[in-house]
């Protein structure tokens, strides 16, 4: 079943604002990915392993963490080349 409603120009554009406005309002915002960087919540899923080798590596400064925007993240470049590195 199609419905149409033919309503004027300027009421389409109102309620495409209003729509916009309350979806801007009721869902939640997603940041956008860094490019080439992983969040530590994803970084040991990606490398995997677990979480609390990720934590040691971290503490041990084996790999560098980045606090951008409110993330901590971790650069898959860097991830990678540790993991090649000390790979048996």
């Amino acid at each position: 079943m199609k419905v149409e409603l033919n309503l004027p120009d300027d009421f389409k554009a109102e309620l495409a604002e209003l729509i916009t406005q309350a979806l801007d309002k009721n869902l939640p915002k997603q940041e956008p990915e860094l490019e080439g960087f992983v969040k530590l919540g994803r970084a040991a899923n990606y490398a995997d392993i677990s979480r609390t080798t990720l934590d040691n590596w971290l503490k041990a400064s084996y790999i560098k963490q980045y606090q951008i925007g409110g993330n901590q993240l971790i650069s898959k470049k860097e991830l990678n080349d540790f993991i090649k590195q000390h790979s048996i």
